[in-house]
């Protein structure tokens, strides 16, 4: 009995360890199962996780951690317009003839 009790435990205490998640101050967490973001019950609106220690399904889910700080730029937005008439802000610089973000001003 004493020999089956040592297992148990060990498996347990390492299952606990890997369910606890912890978000960092400045990010949020979002939980991945099977590739699909999990959504609240109630709504379709994703489940963001706060800073914190959390919990999740140890082999099932995965953790995205997003910067939630505001991140700025000193550089100027380029503007310029698009085939279909419409203003644009690019706000990465170019890089390689490719602007990354673009930013629709209509």
């Amino acid at each position: 009995m004493r020999k089956l009790m040592i297992p148990v435990i060990v498996i347990f205490i390492a299952a606990l360890l890997m369910s606890m998640f912890i978000v960092q101050e400045g990010e949020r967490g979002i939980v991945v199962r099977f590739g699909r973001i999990l959504k609240d019950n109630n709504t379709e609106i994703a489940r963001i996780y706060e800073p914190g220690l959390h919990f999740k399904v140890p082999v099932f889910d995965r953790v995205r951690m997003l910067d939630a700080r505001i991140q700025t730029m000193d550089d100027q937005a380029d503007r310029f317009v698009t085939s279909e008439k419409k203003k644009t802000l690019s706000l990465i610089p170019m890089l390689n003839g490719v602007s990354r973000i673009l930013v629709n001003t209509t």
